[in-house]
This record gives C-alpha cells, sequence and structure tokens, in this order.
C-alpha cells in the first residue's frame, strides 16, 4: 500500500469518528429540544388557565388602580361610552370655563401640570374631546332646564344682538319674576330657553317664539325685559305680556336722542378722534383719548369722559410739547363738564335700579334724584333727567303691586354675548357656528365661588353626537365658509 493510500484511509477513518459524533451530538440535542418544546407547551397552558382564572380579577384592579391614581383628588367615577372619567372632564372644563383658556390652552396647561408640577393624571384629553364635552353639556342644559323654580312666577329677557355675518340669533333667557336681594343680576340666576338663528327676525316670529317657551314652561311670562328694538317691541306687544325696558338701554336711548346732533357735543368726539389719530404714535400718546365704540357708543361714554375730566384738571401740570398736543380740550369744558356731571348722576340711577330691582320703593328714589338734579341744571341735562324720571314712572305703573320687585335690565344677555365673542372664529363667514352651545353651560358658571354647577356624568352620558348634529339642523342656518369651499372647489 503506497503512502498516499494510507492517508486517505486515515482520513476516511477520522470521518467516520466525527461523523458518528455528530449524529450522537444531534440525537442529544434532539431530545433536548423535544424536552423544552413541551416544557414551553405546558407553560403555554398553564399560562391559558391562569389568565381564564385570574384575567377578570386582573383587569378590574388594574382599572381601579387607573381610577385611584387618575387624581389625588377625584373618586374616579366612569362615564358610559367615554374613555375620561368625571375628575377628568370636571378639571377640563372647570379649567376652560373659570380661567379664560382656549381648548388648546387647557390642554397646553395640563400637560406642563402633568409633567412639571405633579398632576396625576394618566392622559391629558385632547382639543376636540373638550369642545365636545362643552356642547354635550350645553345640549343637555338646554333640552333639560329647571322648571321647577318657575313654579311661583318668572319674567324673559329676550335680544337678538348677536349679529355674526348674515345670521342673527334670536335667545330667550329665563329669571325667577321677584328680584331677590340687593345686586345686580348675574348669569348664574337665569337659564336659556330658546336658542335659533335666521337671517333676520320679524315680530311675528318673536312672539311665535314666545309662546314656544310659554308652552315648554307651562305658564305665561309675568314681564319681559327687552331694549327698543322695533321688532322686539311689536314680538312682545303682539304676545300681549308686560314689557319692561332695559334701563341701561332706555338712559342710553334718551341720551342719544338729546345729544346725537348737538354741535359741542359732535365736535367734541370728532376732536378726540383726530388727537388719537395724530398723537397715537408720538410721544404724547400716552395721554391719548380711549378708543370710542361705533355701535353704542352712548352706553359707553363714561371712559371717555373720564379721561377728558382727569386732563382738565391736570392739564396745568403738563409741560412742553404735552401742552401743546392737548389745549384742544379746553375749548370743549362746558360740554366735558355739562356731561360728566350728567352720566354720574345717570350711573348713580342705573346702580339703584340694577340693584334694587323696579319697584314702587326704587321709582320713587329715582324720582327724588331726578328732582334734585333738575332743580340745579338748566339746558340738556335737566330735560335729559325729565325724561328718565318719566321712563321710570312709566315702567313702574305696571308693577302688580306694592311689594312687587321686578328685574330692570339685560346686562347678563350682553355678558353671555360678549363671553360667546371671545371664543368664536374671527371669520364673518362662519356665523353663528355649533360652539354657541356652549351659552347654556356659562349659565351654570358661578365665578365668585369658582364652580361649575353641572352634572357632568348625566350630561355626557344623556347625549350623542348624533344629538348635536341633529340640533344644529334644526337650530342654525348653512356655514358660508362650508358653501364658499364648495363653490371655489368645483
Amino acid at each position: 500500500m503506497s503512502a498516499r493510500e494510507r492517508e486517505l484511509e486515515l482520513k476516511l477513518m477520522h470521518l467516520s469518528k466525527s461523523n458518528a459524533l455528530l449524529l450522537d451530538k444531534n440525537k442529544v440535542l434532539s431530545n433536548q429540544g423535544r424536552l423544552y418544546r413541551k416544557k414551553i407547551k405546558a407553560i403555554t397552558e398553564s399560562r391559558v388557565v391562569l389568565r381564564q382564572k385570574y384575567g377578570r380579577q386582573t383587569a378590574q384592579l388594574k382599572k381601579e388602580k387607573r381610577k385611584g391614581t387618575l387624581f389625588t383628588y377625584g373618586g374616579g367615577a366612569a362615564i358610559a361610552r367615554h374613555k375620561y372619567d368625571v375628575p377628568t372632564v370636571r378639571l377640563c372644563l372647570s379649567a376652560y370655563l373659570l380661567s379664560g383658556c382656549s381648548f388648546r390652552g387647557v390642554v397646553r396647561v395640563l400637560e406642563y401640570l402633568r409633567q412639571s408640577a405633579g398632576l396625576d393624571i394618566a392622559e391629558v384629553p385632547c382639543k376636540s374631546s373638550i369642545e365636545n364635552w362643552v356642547k354635550k353639556c350645553g345640549h343637555y342644559l338646554y333640552e333639560h332646564p329647571d322648571l321647577l323654580i318657575y313654579s311661583t312666577g318668572y319674567a324673559l329677557i329676550i335680544d337678538e344682538c348677536l349679529v355674526i355675518g348674515q345670521e342673527r340669533m334670536l335667545v330667550i333667557l329665563a329669571v325667577r319674576e321677584g328680584k331677590e336681594g340687593e345686586v345686580a343680576l348675574c348669569l348664574s340666576g337665569a337659564q336659556i330657553l330658546l336658542m335659533e338663528v335666521k337671517r333676520s327676525w320679524s315680530g311675528d316670529e318673536i312672539a311665535k317664539r314666545i309662546g314656544k317657551v310659554e308652552a315648554k314652561v307651562g305658564t305665561k311670562a309675568t314681564y319681559i325685559i327687552s331694549d327698543s328694538g322695533a321688532n322686539l317691541i311689536k314680538g312682545i306687544d303682539e304676545y300681549q305680556a308686560p314689557r319692561v325696558g332695559d334701563c341701561g338701554h332706555e338712559i342710553a336711548r334718551q341720551m342719544e336722542g338729546l345729544y346725537k346732533k348737538e354741535p359741542r357735543f359732535v365736535g367734541f368726539v370728532a376732536a378726540c378722534a383726530q388727537s388719537k389719530f395724530k398723537l397715537v404714535m408720538m410721544p404724547q400718546g400716552y395721554l391719548a383719548a380711549p378708543r370710542q365704540r361705533t355701535i353704542a357708543r352712548f352706553m359707553n361714554l363714561w371712559p371717555l369722559l373720564k379721561w377728558a375730566s382727569g386732563l382738565l384738571r391736570n392739564i396745568e401740570s403738563l409741560s412742553g410739547d404735552d401742552v401743546m398736543a392737548y389745549t384742544w380740550i379746553e375749548e370743549h369744558r362746558e360740554i366735558i363738564e355739562e356731561l360728566a356731571l350728567a352720566l354720574k348722576t345717570a350711573n348713580e340711577l342705573l346702580e339703584l335700579l340694577k340693584n334694587k330691582g323696579l319697584s314702587y320703593a326704587s321709582v320713587a328714589k329715582c324720582t327724588q334724584i331726578c328732582d334734585a338734579f333738575c332743580k340745579n341744571t338748566i339746558g340738556l341735562p335737566a330735560i335729559w333727567m325729565a325724561g328718565i324720571k318719566q321712563y321710570v314712572q312709566y315702567e313702574g305703573s305696571k308693577l302688580t303691586g306694592k311689594g312687587a320687585v321686578w328685574h330692570m335690565s339685560s346686562d347678563i344677555i350682553e355678558s353671555l354675548f360678549g363671553r360667546y365673542k371671545e371664543h368664536k372664529a374671527d371669520n364673518g363667514l362662519y356665523g353663528v357656528t355649533p360652539f354657541v352651545l356652549a351659552l347654556p353651560v356659562l349659565t351654570k358658571v358661578n365665578a365668585k365661588k369658582h364652580q361649575v354647577n353641572v352634572d357632568y356624568k348625566e350630561s355626557l352620558e344623556s347625549t350623542l353626537m348624533t344629538d348635536l348634529k341633529q340640533w344644529n339642523v334644526d337650530h342654525l342656518i348653512e356655514n358660508q365658509v362650508i358653501k364658499r369651499r364648495k363653490v371655489l372647489k368645483t
């Protein structure tokens, strides 16, 4: 046998031994794999058994743990069909309604508190969720007013001054018939019984809407408060209920009738506007006149007259360019002092009527104030006070008895519209949006006690998104922005 053959034979023997060892090792591994698969199968089966045995209990424990750790101050009551519980909803809506934040602002504030200030909340709701909660609560309050409080009589406050684009919204508030206490009526003492949007409102349509409110309450309103809008007066007359003219609007309306075209007043207002335009970007602009309102100017004259009176008192203390910029104020001293004195008395009357209400006692007090003013004054201010006296006495003649004390101000409905305008879209084409459902919620805000008196659980569980969509169809008109998009798209 040659050396080459011997070498090959040795390699073959070595390979045979190696193959035998590999076979033995593979057999061992196969046996181990079989054992491991059996163990895995046993573990899997045991996990299934344990999950079936303890799964419900574990899920319940996790749920209870989440409830307990969501807020340190909340009970964590669940809301059907909603991801978040009552404390979460209460926190978000209280932050929105009491702090003046936007919906996105509420989200940012809560995220900061959660990450940096230790707020124990599992997850911060999104902006859309908070907005939907507000609208659901508003829908529930609108559809389920507390009518039992009007069993002893009620009054209505009606207005349509919320004009956005081509849309006019009529709102009717209900308050108790008799005035309680000696403070002005606030929003928490009223409920919204009707909100509806149309292109325009006639007296007949307004009378029909008041009739709907009567059908809802079950009895007729004792009296109705409104401004002097022609369609409102006509609608209330057709409904055949006593109308009480809002004291703020009526006093301003009488002043407007006397001073709107009075040369001295027109010259003073024009001089203030011209001065502000010229000096607003100048060093003397720090003393510029306050901005004047175009609409309802005579209801907001006091800031302008207060500024003018202060400037007159201190004009001698100015020097240099400041004096040169405002010397024109001396030319209008007569009308400024005349109006300041008259408005001071008018504000005294307004405070009395808003806080005390309309009663025989308040009518007598107003008459006394007006008579005292007229004894020491002549000209337009005296005519104005005589007109106010006549107005208050005429409204007092509508009282049903000596013990009756009626409301005489519609400030709360103006405040309600103002709160809505703060958060509505700036684009007038949007008109009155579904967010108007926030108005009923605003009547449940007690700013002094920092409380929002809403049953969140009942409101959210009783209101579906389909209810909101149907309400929009029944009470609002087509959104002009959507209409614009459709036309431009085609």
